[in-house]
């Protein structure tokens, strides 16, 4: 899936991004229904600012999702995924970043809280030829 295309696809963001960037596992459609709730999320606590921030690095693309508004309650940390967890202001179902998850590890990635400020949720999916083998036999 070409990161940069669909990431140039949604509207009312900015999109930082590398001249040339690798290819990455996983179906567009997949891979955009798993970018969809970041996005949202973003938007949705944002002050006024949403980028896209595109990037490869050992065998990994990632698109880094980040906002100029408060960021994940640290004390949620990585149960910010678990399917119902929400944020004291959130006015979510606590579904969306556990949707996002789930449809980026089908492809062979995850998604991550990123190091930046603010809101920063980060998709990594791997470079195609990367995947890691998912020990089904198939």
């Amino acid at each position: 899936v070409d990161l940069c295309a669909l990431a140039h696809e949604i509207e009312d963001v900015r999109v930082d991004a590398p001249d040339a960037l690798p290819a990455a596992e996983g179906d567009p459609e997949i891979v955009r229904r798993a970018l969809a709730p970041l996005v949202e999320n973003a938007r949705r606590h944002a002050r006024g600012d949403v980028r896209l921030i595109l990037s490869a690095r050992g065998g990994t693309v990632c698109i880094a999702v980040r906002d100029d508004g408060p960021g994940v309650d640290p004390v949620l940390g990585d149960r910010a995924f678990d399917p119902g967890v929400r944020g004291s202001d959130s006015d979510g179902a606590g579904l969306g970043l556990a949707l996002a998850r789930r449809l980026a590890r089908s492809c062979g990635g995850d998604v991550v809280l990123g190091p930046g400020p603010g809101g920063d949720l980060v998709l990594e999916l791997p470079t195609v030829g990367r995947r890691e083998p998912d020990g089904s036999g198939s």
